[in-house]
């Protein structure tokens, strides 16, 4: 196996700048030592406690699982399921398996039915996953596809490809499966197509934060993503003291939503800890993102700091709720306005707002700090101990906003995993695969835009 350097203390190491980031060198340790390299980080043994936590997340797992198409529900009972959603369950299953919640046996059979599903499932155009999926029939409207959905599909793919290679040749084929033609262009963005009336109309949606997360997936597929991997365009403003960086398009001309929320940055932190991957990825070094680090540490502060300030505990991302309209950003800044919360239709909704449970567990893990022991105390009894874990308690009156999803137990359990393992993704260093054969055959991919490896770090 190649080696990967890695800082274990800095005493011993050498950081050195390049144009994607920090380069750090020093002894092999393991991808324990990425996790201190900016801020002390919660590792080592799971507590009992803990442990407690994790089988509890697995039973929304259990509850919500559809046998005849091997899919997880994203909502309690409510049989539907996006590529996010399959990403989210994918990865669920890789921690619910190493943390010893479930057996290899269990784990083998139910990895296997979403291989199965991704192999056969209808396809939008016949050319790429759709926007969602009903979990029992696995049918489809085939409206359009998500590219940010479809990024975090890749990423969780990669991670069960590298942790399990038993398993690559049948993930490979899914991904080659696909037509990336419209989805990632030649600048580099990273697009989502509904229909519409004249056919496919291509958008960019992604915002700033979600649009590098999504550009993760693809990078480690070998994609170029040039502009979604840039932050442009974007602002800057100030909470607090605290610069938050969001997206600089105007919402107002896509009617769209610009919420700067916690989700991408933690996902980033548990799963690449906020490391260069793709393009910038080498078998022997480890380019540390300084960019996406300043982002999610100051998405962190931000929070800290309002209670500091304010005294009202924080911890904000999107999230459901258990009645209408079901979802809502709740962002540290939307549409113009600190600490706004708001529906899929811009229409504000402060009463909400949430001491989100997995923006609480995702910074608990990601930074040890008074203020994150203080978060796990307010929401570490939110759960049904026979159905899982709740979406989180409100801001304005504590009482519990008792919804069940897939995207918070997930997040209990990715966390939980990191705390054991460290850093989720794992840096590839297999020998050839069936992918990579596939790459050379330029007849048998011809027109799926999948053959566009980067050569280098830029």
């Amino acid at each position: 196996m190649k080696r990967i350097l890695i800082l274990l203390i800095l005493s011993t190491s050498i950081l050195v700048f390049n144009g994607c980031g920090v380069i750090i060198r020093g002894i092999e340790s393991g991808f324990r030592g990425l996790s201190n390299i900016f801020n002390p980080t919660r590792s080592g043994i799971i507590t009992a406690e803990e442990l407690g936590w994790a089988r509890t997340a697995w039973k929304y797992f259990e509850n919500n699982y559809n046998a005849s198409t091997g899919l997880v529900n994203t909502s309690d009972s409510y049989q539907s399921t996006t590529m996010w959603g399959v990403g989210d369950y994918l990865l669920a299953l890789v921690s619910a398996h190493e943390l010893e919640i479930i057996d290899r046996k269990t784990f083998d059979q139910r990895v296997s039915q979403v291989f199965g599903f991704l192999n056969y499932m209808p396809l939008y155009d016949n050319k790429l996953p759709a926007v969602s999926y009903n979990t029992a029939t696995g049918k489809s409207d085939l409206t359009g596809w998500s590219g940010q959905d479809l990024g975090r599909l890749l990423i969780a793919l990669k991670i069960v490809r590298e942790h399990y290679p038993q398993y690559g040749e049948y993930i490979d084929r899914a991904v080659l499966r696909w037509n990336w033609c419209d989805v990632v262009d030649t600048a580099g963005n990273i697009n989502s197509g509904y229909r519409g009336a004249k056919g496919t109309v291509i958008i960019q949606d992604a915002k700033l934060g979600f649009k590098e997360y999504a550009a993760r997936g693809f990078q480690a597929w070998g994609f170029k993503t040039s502009a979604a991997t840039s932050p442009d365009p974007y602002d800057v403003l100030k909470i607090n003291g605290v610069d938050i960086y969001f997206d600089g398009r105007d919402e107002r001309k896509d009617n769209s939503i610009n919420a700067v929320v916690s989700l991408p940055y933690i996902l980033d932190g548990l799963e690449f800890q906020w490391m260069s991957a793709g393009y910038c990825q080498r078998s022997d070094y480890i380019v540390a993102d300084t960019r996406l680090r300043q982002m999610a540490e100051s998405v962190y502060r931000v929070q800290e700091k309002r209670y500091e300030i304010d005294k009202v505990l924080t911890a904000r991302t999107s999230h459901n709720i258990v009645a209408e309209p079901y979802f809502v950003y709740d962002a540290i800044f939307a549409n113009g306005y600190n600490w706004n919360t708001v529906t899929s239709q811009n229409k504000n909704m402060p009463q909400a707002a949430l001491v989100s449970t997995k923006a609480a567990f995702g910074m608990w893990v990601l930074w040890r700090t008074n203020y994150t022991d203080q978060l796990i105390s307010v929401i570490n009894t939110l759960f049904d101990a026979k159905r899982g874990w709740y979406e989180g308690r409100s801001e304005i009156t504590g009482k519990a906003e008792t919804a069940l999803t897939l995207s918070t137990n997930a997040m209990v359990l990715e966390s939980l995993l990191f705390k054991k393992n460290g850093m989720i993704y794992r840096l590839s260093n297999a020998d050839e695969t069936f992918y990579d054969k596939a790459l050379q055959n330029e007849f048998k991919n011809r027109g799926k835009c999948i053959n566009q490896k980067e050569s280098s770090c830029q």
